[in-house]
């Protein structure tokens, strides 16, 4: 005898830049009938309208899915049981419904200053050489419909043959990096 329902949820991940997202979830029978399905079911309104998607296969860990547009969707797991017994399918927002936000357009960065680099600590008009020592300051602006906090790395190329050198990483979003002019034996360089 089982009258128990069994469970399921997406557990992640939490943002794709994908459209073909393999997602990971959670499925559980407590009763002693054991699992016979498990279905995706996906909202993209929000939890207004709900449509069935692809079914898990064993061991129910995992599910492939192609999502239709960028954008934010809720999704839930509907279980079914060996005795019949069907967890609860989605209607409007819960808390068991797990948020993913497919993202695939790359962020949009504009370099604020003609050569990418203004003075720190002044306000100074077009400047274009700087000796070793300056400090200046790399002002931008970024677009993007989910920005992640604290993704800003900034980069200086003084010698072409030797690549790019990382100056700041984990820098905000919404401020100019500021650094010093390295000593180097070069009078060009390209920062990114």
């Amino acid at each position: 005898v089982d009258s128990v329902n069994p469970s399921g949820q997406v557990v992640g991940p939490a943002i794709s830049a994908k459209h073909d997202v393999t997602l990971d979830t959670q499925v559980a029978d407590v009763g002693p009938a054991g699992l016979s399905a498990a279905r995706l079911w996906v909202s993209q309104d929000d939890g207004t309208s709900w449509i069935e998607g692809p079914f898990l296969t064993e061991p129910f860990k995992s599910v492939s899915w192609k999502a239709i547009s960028d954008g934010k969707y809720r999704l839930a797991i509907v279980a079914t049981d060996q005795a019949g017994n069907v967890s609860v399918t989605p209607k409007g927002k819960a808390d068991d419904q797990f948020g993913l936000i497919v993202d695939t357009a790359p962020p949009s960065i504009t370099l604020s200053s003609a050569i990418g680099i203004v003075e720190a600590d002044k306000v100074v008009g077009n400047r274009r050489a700087f000796k070793p020592g300056d400090r200046v300051a790399v002002p931008f602006a970024i677009k993007d419909a989910n920005l992640t906090a604290n993704s800003v790395s900034v980069f200086l190329q003084t010698d072409a043959t030797k690549g790019w050198k990382e100056m700041g990483k984990g820098q905000p979003t919404d401020s100019a990096f500021r650094f010093e002019i390295p000593a180097v034996g070069t009078k060009t360089a390209k920062i990114k």
